[in-house]
């Protein structure tokens, strides 16, 4: 494309004029197709996702789950079942994978998404997306993640700003997050993410910490009902996936044509799109 983010807006408005949610996940996939940096060639990347950000934060009531998906500096993937790029745990200046290229491992990039969003208010960072697959410790994930929100808390203390919500992802692609139930991290703004393929109830149900679920599918309409009356009930904010015109990752929400301004639901696409606008004000 000549230009990306052009047709990421489009996208992006599409769905909020069609569709109607108040929360977004949008994700920073910066060592997956290809790898890219915040750093490098600002224009190129970090400035077109700033401006989408910036974009969606138009929309009144709209807020957006900014996830660092993956990044060059992240380790930890599990390289054992399917895709390793989207597994990885933020690295500190201690377990850099190239103490030369990142020599505060992960940290940097933290703190240039909160100077790049300290006075946005609808955007919350998700650190990563699943930890280490199925394959790191408890401990392994939350060290790491514990460190992350160190990282953006004191960038936010030092430039003055209210802190973020900060969404921690937990162990088994994030299905489980019961280790966080038993002790949660002492930082405040702190959320859980669960995601599942439908996602157990167990899984998210929690008395004693606040959860959002940041990726679900495999329903049905039936089953889709049962599990939107419960986390309705539970105040729950849930994420479905995935609203991509350009490229198939299934449970699609959109059918793949290539376009940004022709967006055709599929069959799970219309089960979310409608318990979308049925709550719409």
């Amino acid at each position: 494309m000549t230009d990306p983010g052009s047709e990421l807006l489009k996208v992006a408005d599409g769905l909020v004029t069609n569709w109607k949610p108040n929360f977004i996940r949008l994700s920073l996939s910066m060592a997956s197709f290809q790898t890219v940096s915040w750093f490098d060639n600002a224009s190129q990347y970090r400035d077109t996702m700033i401006n989408v950000v910036k974009g969606l934060g138009t929309h009144d009531g709209v807020y957006v789950l900014l996830v660092l998906r993956s990044d060059a500096s992240m380790i930890g993937q599990d390289t054992l079942h399917g895709d390793p790029e989207a597994t990885g745990i933020p690295s500190d200046s201690i377990t850099s994978p190239d103490k030369v290229k990142y020599p505060t491992g992960t940290d940097a990039v933290y703190i240039a998404l909160v100077n790049a969003f300290k006075d946005d208010k609808f955007v919350a960072f998700g650190l990563t997306n699943e930890p280490g697959g199925n394959l790191l410790s408890n401990d392994q994930i939350r060290k790491s993640l514990d460190h992350a929100v160190s990282t953006i808390r004191k960038e936010e203390d030092r430039l003055g700003v209210p802190h973020h919500i900060i969404s921690v992802q937990g162990q088994g692609w994030t299905s489980d997050i019961s280790f966080y139930a038993q002790a949660p991290l002492a930082q405040d703004n702190v959320v859980y993410e669960v995601h599942g393929y439908p996602p157990a109830k167990e899984s998210y149900t929690y008395s004693n910490i606040p959860v959002i679920i940041g990726e679900y599918g495999a329903l049905d309409s039936k089953s889709a009902a049962t599990f939107y009356a419960d986390i309705e009930a539970k105040q729950i904010s849930n994420l479905a996936w995935d609203f991509e015109p350009y490229s198939d990752c299934a449970p699609d929400l959109l059918t793949v044509n290539h376009s940004s301004t022709n967006l055709v639901p599929t069959t799970w696409g219309s089960i979310v799109q409608s318990y979308l606008l049925a709550h719409t004000k």
